[in-house]
């Protein structure tokens, strides 16, 4: 059961947020059916109380730029000028959730009450003509970042140059001062340190050492939005790629796998690597699959995109360590384990690999055979993510949990993941995702996908993530989200009669489908 412990897991949801982490939240709060027009209009409602109580001026002047955040202090300041004197300046230029900032325009433009000025039209004059007297300043623009840079600095050098030369009678309140970026150097011995930083549902990260007050408010976002996995953290793995980029730039990835005796596994995990991530427009623009000598040629038979090298002879062997060791060096993630075998001197040359990694904290993905080497091994690192399903799960944990009891997993995969220093994707119906501090859950529909090899395109899609530059733990969550959903999808069409082929046919498919739901 679920909702009997749910507040238990509270303390895994972690007691700082950054922007994308927000934002995520949001993509998942409207999975879950909750509106994010709400959400803006109960964090106003919080930010306009509180601005009414700190602020003992006439005037308060909204700095706003388009985004959540923006959307938030429109309705601030619409709420605001039943009681005292608003003006508002648009930083313009485009910005995610550009929809819900116009929806809360549309009242500020259709009233006379407010002064409105934007930087595109009026510019340096339209802010000089707004800070004037004894006022308040809203400042909702920090987390705008680098599409802005020179306009957010002029704006924040006019902000803090005026509060400098009128301190007394002026205040700044920072609406999630940047949870994102660094803070901008203003010159003039000027310092990006509002008097007041408003923090929505969570406080942000680096807030240590300044003198600024911290305010957070919750503003209706669920533990579900939370725990549960949705859109949103499928968002938050998302690293955009200019039109400069190449291949190189996009990320490389390196599969290590293959027997003999097991081919398959590893060419599609390398598979979904690509799939995944061209899709997404997004991913490892690079990836090398090495596999044994004997099932070289039928790896390289079946794409033209993947760089296939060879391993030992029939396996991997201790040899081949040197072998693979500048490409893992040179890798931005690893994915290693499908169809290694269980020789001894596979093990061995394993846990060499993992001496590379462990080294450089590389970010990789260990899965099947290569899971069954940790009880020799030991201690992982933080970029290290095991994916082990129940029986691995039971093989290396000291504390094998109840699998009818979601908690008792949840504590036993968290308990195993602060043991092993590494992320534990603990696969099942309620698949756990915890790095021993965070954890996520994701929920299937279907067991469409409890087949061979349909696990192995899930470290594939992980590898792929983080390989495009997607935090370990976010890529763990993104790509268990992906894969159930392909999996619930698939599961529509095809019943229980779905291979892993099936999976990585429908990756594209149903990326798209959560793009435009993101």
């Amino acid at each position: 059961m679920v909702s009997k412990h749910l507040k238990r897991f509270v303390r895994y949801t972690g007691e700082n947020l950054n922007s994308l982490g927000l934002i995520g939240l949001i993509h998942n709060c409207r999975y879950l059916g909750i509106d994010e027009v709400q959400l803006v209009e109960n964090a106003s409602r919080s930010l306009s109380d509180f601005i009414s109580k700190a602020d003992s001026s006439g005037k308060v002047v909204v700095v706003c730029s388009p985004g959540f955040e923006g959307a938030v202090a429109l309705a601030a300041a619409r709420n605001l000028q039943k009681e005292k004197e608003v003006g508002i300046f648009i930083l313009s230029g485009p910005a995610g959730n550009g929809k819900t900032f116009s929806k809360a325009l549309i009242p500020i433009e259709k009233s006379t009450f407010f002064d409105v000025a934007r930087s595109a039209e009026e510019g340096r004059e339209g802010l000089a003509r707004l800070l004037d007297g004894n006022l308040t300043i809203l400042e909702a623009i920090s987390e705008t970042g680098h599409l802005y840079t020179d306009s957010l600095r002029y704006v924040l050098r006019a902000i803090y140059g005026y509060r400098e030369k009128h301190r007394l009678r002026t205040k700044v309140i920072s609406l999630n001062y940047p949870r994102r970026v660094e803070r901008i150097k203003l010159g003039d011995g000027l310092s990006q340190e509002p008097d007041y930083i408003f923090s929505l549902h969570k406080k942000g990260y680096g807030l240590e050492g300044l003198r600024s007050k911290v305010v957070v408010r919750e503003i209706g976002i669920p533990i579900e939005a939370e725990l549960f996995s949705g859109p949103g953290d499928m968002l938050s793995a998302y690293i955009p790629r200019h039109r400069d980029y190449d291949k190189r730039m996009s990320g490389k990835v390196v599969v290590i796998g293959g027997s003999k005796r097991y081919h398959g596994a590893p060419v599609l995990a390398a598979h979904a690597v690509n799939n995944t991530l061209i899709a997404m427009k997004i991913g490892a623009g690079f990836a090398r699959l090495y596999v044994p000598e004997t099932i070289l040629n039928a790896a390289r038979s079946l794409s033209p995109n993947i760089i296939v090298s060879r391993l030992g002879n029939t396996h991997l062997e201790e040899g081949d360590v040197a072998f693979v060791k500048q490409d893992i060096e040179s890798a931005n993630a690893i994915v290693i384990g499908m169809g290694l075998g269980k020789e001894k001197e596979t093990a061995d040359a394993v846990m060499a690999i993992f001496d590379i990694a462990k080294s450089l904290n590389k970010k990789t993905v260990i899965d099947a055979d290569a899971i069954g080497v940790i009880n020799d091994y030991g201690r992982l690192w933080p970029n290290a993510i095991i994916t082990p399903h129940e029986n691995e799960f039971r093989s290396i944990a000291e504390e094998p949990p109840d699998e009818e009891h979601l908690y008792d997993r949840a504590s036993a995969a968290v308990r195993e993941a602060r043991e092993l220093n590494a992320i534990v994707v603990l696969k099942g119906h309620n698949t756990i995702i915890t790095d021993g501090e965070r954890v996520k859950i994701n929920g299937a529909s279907t067991a469409a996908l409890a087949t061979m090899g349909t696990g192995d395109i899930l470290s594939g899609i992980i590898g792929g993530y983080a390989a495009a530059g997607a935090d370990s733990f976010v890529s763990a969550v993104a790509g268990v989200h992906l894969h159930s959903i392909i999996g619930d999808s698939l599961g529509v069409d095809y019943g229980k009669h779905v291979i892993a082929q099936d999976v990585l046919n429908d990756i594209s498919k149903t990326l798209r489908v959560i793009e435009r739901l993101t």
